[in-house]
């Protein structure tokens, strides 16, 4: 994938839409999540793809394209989101399902989210429902990964806090 990433880079159209064409259900995944709306995600990621198309050259590491797009889809999830004037987050019910949880589980894990903070939801969803690592979680939020794990840690205490409540 690098070389698509370097042929892109250096103004191939095609291998740019390859790219794209790769990534596009992860970046719909993404922005769902995220405004809870079909059209809107697709316009979230329309616009998205537009923000990466034009900042391609400021990529200093093709090996870091997937997290560096993700990146941008999220960052153009919350300015959607701020322009609408609504900060909604994902009914947890509703999301396509990577991982199978069963449904007593789903409901009470639902629920317990809801206590997360945004950004805390955001380490949450990257590194437990999309299986990122702390290091790729850090990279795609732009936070430094001491202060990433510090947001899972409190993220993972509330959580668990909550859960207990619940019981």
């Amino acid at each position: 994938m690098e070389k698509i990433v370097k042929r892109a880079i250096e103004g191939n159209e095609k291998a740019f839409r390859q790219l794209l064409y790769q990534h596009e259900a992860q970046m719909y995944r993404m922005a769902y999540i995220y405004v809870q709306h079909e059209q809107d995600a697709l316009d979230v990621v329309q616009e998205s793809a537009l923000k990466a198309h034009q900042k391609l050259a400021t990529l200093q590491a093709p090996a870091h394209f997937t997290t560096w797009l993700i990146r941008i889809v999220i960052n153009t999830a919350h300015d959607f989101l701020r322009k609408r004037g609504r900060m909604t987050y994902v009914d947890y019910e509703d999301l396509p399902e990577p991982v199978h949880i069963e449904e007593p589980t789903q409901l009470i894990l639902a629920d317990v989210l809801r206590v997360l903070s945004p950004q805390e939801k955001d380490v949450i969803l990257l590194r437990f429902y999309y299986d990122y690592t702390i290091s790729q979680t850090a990279e795609m939020l732009n936070l430094k990964l001491g202060t990433t794990k510090t947001i899972l840690y409190r993220a993972l205490q509330k959580l668990r806090n909550e859960m207990e409540a619940s019981e």
